[in-house]
């Protein structure tokens, strides 16, 4: 999973405590939209695995359960040949399609109207997050080197230019749905069917 990977990569390049750890994922890889709690079940993964180790503050290694002693993470060297096979390696082919793909794909005409309120939704997240990227990257533009800041800028065009092209699909899909001429008169249908009384089954012969 590259964001498991990517945590493996902060520890190898600053070990730290796990708060600290934390700490920079959410700065480093605040486009990823980790959940708080990501990088601690990433750390214990890792280290489930091998890739990471707890030492002490002298570097001696900590045992599973040890207490009264602030555990400092640390890639070993199976961690640091995985991170670099990972970052090496060809990337995967990025996914296409998501729920509201299929949701599209499999409407009728009398679900344009539903369909045309739920793209309208995602075209306000969208929007949303482009508006805290583009505060996110103000706030520190100066924050680190000037090769964390590059990283930052290239990692933030690219999101950018996905939410950018995702509002531009969602759209159009829209305004395709809002020329449908019998919109207003499917949702009619829909209403009138699901209100109908069920029909009386015949009566049964004698």
């Amino acid at each position: 999973m590259s964001a498991k990977h990517a945590v493996l990569g902060l520890v190898i390049e600053q070990p730290s405590y796990a708060y600290r750890i934390a700490s920079g994922v959410r700065r480093q890889l605040r486009f990823a939209d980790l959940a708080d709690s990501y990088p601690y079940w990433a750390l214990e993964k890792l280290e489930t695995e091998g890739l990471v180790r707890r030492v002490d503050e002298d570097g001696r290694p900590l045992r599973n359960g040890t207490q009264g002693r602030r555990a400092i993470y640390e890639a070993t060297a199976l961690g640091v040949a995985s991170f670099e096979e990972w970052l090496l390696s060809t990337t995967a082919e990025p996914p296409l399609r998501d729920d509201l793909h299929f949701r599209i794909a499999l409407c009728r005409p009398r679900d344009a109207p539903r369909m045309i309120e739920l793209i309208q939704g995602q075209e306000l997240v969208c929007l949303g997050r482009v508006q805290d990227l583009t505060r996110a990257s103000e706030a520190d533009a100066l924050d680190g080197s000037e090769w964390d800041r590059m990283v930052r800028v290239i990692s933030r065009d690219a999101e950018l230019a996905f939410w950018h092209a995702r509002i531009e699909w969602l759209q159009g899909v829209r305004e395709m749905l809002e020329a449908l001429p019998a919109a207003p008169a499917y949702r009619a249908a829909a209403i009138e069917h699901d209100t109908a009384p069920a029909p009386r089954q015949a009566a049964s012969q004698r």
